[in-house]
């Protein structure tokens, strides 16, 4: 078309415009949804039956949003992507902007869809406004596709640092000992049952009060009290109660460690 228009008018540029507009469009659709099928995972048969259910809902939307010249109901169509990214991903994206882009586009040439309210405009300008719909709708996927992306992308990072934390704790001869800023016990390595007698399980949820001897409660709260103010560094040696009842001399060196996945703070112990 783009050939015939140069030759038989003078609206190339007008004509390289929609060419340009929609071809733009298409690859941008195409292209991540390509990617997707090479890498195979995304339309396995462990997630056709996640996709069935969104994208027969789509694509009954669509044609009926774009079929009704009445009433403009467009604003229908975005939930059922942003339901597709979240059951599929970016591949599930793209595939619904491939059937908007579709049924939108067929339907508007035959001269339904909201576009039609706009009186005393021509077929292109209803092209160019569903193109533009498609546009912003594919802006709106996909910038929420890259803000999950980032959110799962630290979630793991979060984990694998739990996960080694975990390894080097209780791997550890000394005791690791997770506790709030009040000195309540989130989490004690296996090493204490060695030391102290106690499992870890027996020590969860305690306050260093129940185990400390008295005479060194006011240096352990004055490090405490270091420690929630990002002071560091400082070990103290204190009497700490074994199950049998007597006191095992230990030093104690405080860190703060802050969690993204927790409102508070922590600190974080060694014996």
């Amino acid at each position: 078309s783009l050939t015939l228009q140069r030759f038989h008018s003078n609206q190339m540029a007008h004509t390289f415009r929609l060419w340009f507009t929609a071809d733009a469009l298409g690859m941008s659709t195409v292209t991540p949804l390509c990617l997707s099928l090479v890498e195979g995972k995304y339309f396995s048969k462990q997630f056709l039956p996640r996709l069935l259910g969104p994208l027969v809902l789509l694509c009954a939307i669509s044609f009926y949003v774009f079929w009704r010249s009445d009433v403009p109901l467009l604003f229908m169509i975005l939930p059922c992507l942003i339901l597709m990214g979240l059951r599929l991903g970016l591949a599930g994206s793209s595939l619904g902007l491939l059937v908007v882009s579709v049924i939108g586009g067929y339907l508007t040439t035959g001269g339904h869809g909201p576009t039609m309210l706009m009186l005393g405009r021509t077929q292109q300008q209803h092209i160019i406004a569903v193109q533009f719909f498609t546009a912003v709708s594919m802006l709106s996927v996909y910038l929420l596709e890259v803000v999950m992306a980032e959110s799962r992308r630290l979630q793991k990072s979060l984990q694998t640092s739990e996960a080694y934390f975990r390894l080097l704790a209780e791997t550890s001869r000394d005791v690791i000992v997770l506790t709030d800023l009040e000195g309540g016990r989130r989490y004690v390595s296996p090493a204490a049952a060695e030391l102290l007698g106690w499992s870890p399980e027996e020590l969860l949820g305690g306050s260093y009060r129940d185990l400390m001897h008295p005479d060194d409660l006011a240096e352990w709260k004055s490090l405490l009290a270091d420690c929630s103010t990002g002071t560091s560094g400082k070990t103290l040696q204190y009497r700490c109660r074994k199950k049998d009842g007597s006191y095992l001399w230990m030093e104690s060196n405080l860190r703060l460690r802050s969690e993204e996945r927790r409102v508070g703070k922590e600190c974080r112990s060694r014996w």
